[in-house]
């Protein structure tokens, strides 16, 4: 009896030994994994987020994403208040470009659009309609620069809303000549057909407005002039 006694005492000292051992281990175990994370995260801390400082132009844009707009972009419809679409937000950023908006590019042709585009017809000889046409589109994305025009022949009779290469040389020949001071657009419009007329007047041509054979051979002869001077 004695001797199972000791027996059953020896294995119960056992079992609790082995116990605490395996409890100590454990104990161990875990403050290392957390000691472990801790140091983990010390040395590589999680990166900070900083909110990215991108300067845009005053259109709201980035200047690479305006040039991609602008070329991407075309208006093929007349444009008039109540119409809303990507083709407005272009005709807002060229009239942005030019000085003229300064509101917000959303495509929406609002009131306040066409009065810009009516100050931008009115400070260019241009119907002062409130709507993006022909005439009004070219002049906004034309360029302002005199071309050179002395091989472009004069062979068709021109006159108002017409266009091409032959309307810019006929701008050009009469603002060499003092009579014509707006842009070389290559668009025959009001203020070229006031030009017209002023050089008919004082070449004693019938005063139409409109370039047929007698205003052509005298602006022709006018040309010959100012490069001979």
């Amino acid at each position: 009896m004695n001797r199972r006694m000791v027996i059953y005492s020896f294995f119960i000292l056992l079992v609790v030994f082995v116990s605490l051992l395996y409890f100590d281990g454990f104990t161990n175990k875990i403050a290392f994994s957390n000691n472990e994370n801790t140091i983990v995260k010390h040395n590589n801390p999680s990166p900070v987020k900083t909110e990215e400082k991108i300067e845009k132009n005053d259109s709201g844009y980035l200047k690479d994403e305006e040039s991609a707009y602008l070329d991407k972009v075309t208006i093929e419809r007349v444009l008039e208040p109540g119409v809303v679409g990507d083709d407005v937000k272009k005709a807002q950023l060229l009239l942005k470009k030019k000085g003229y908006y300064n509101g917000e590019i959303n495509g929406d042709y609002n009131e306040d659009f066409a009065q810009v585009v009516k100050n931008f017809q009115r400070d260019n000889g241009i119907s002062e309609t409130g709507k993006i046409g022909e005439i009004t589109l070219t002049f906004l994305i034309e360029s302002v620069q005199p071309v050179d025009y002395k091989d472009v022949n004069l062979e068709r009779d021109l006159y108002l809303n017409m266009s091409g290469d032959d309307v810019k040389k006929v701008q050009c020949i009469l603002n060499e000549a003092g009579y014509y001071e707006g842009e070389i657009t290559g668009v025959y419009d009001e203020r070229t057909k006031k030009a017209v007329i002023e050089f008919q007047r004082d070449n004693s041509i019938r005063q139409t407005g409109n370039v047929g054979k007698l205003t052509r051979d005298a602006l022709l002869k006018k040309q010959i002039e100012t490069i001979a001077y």
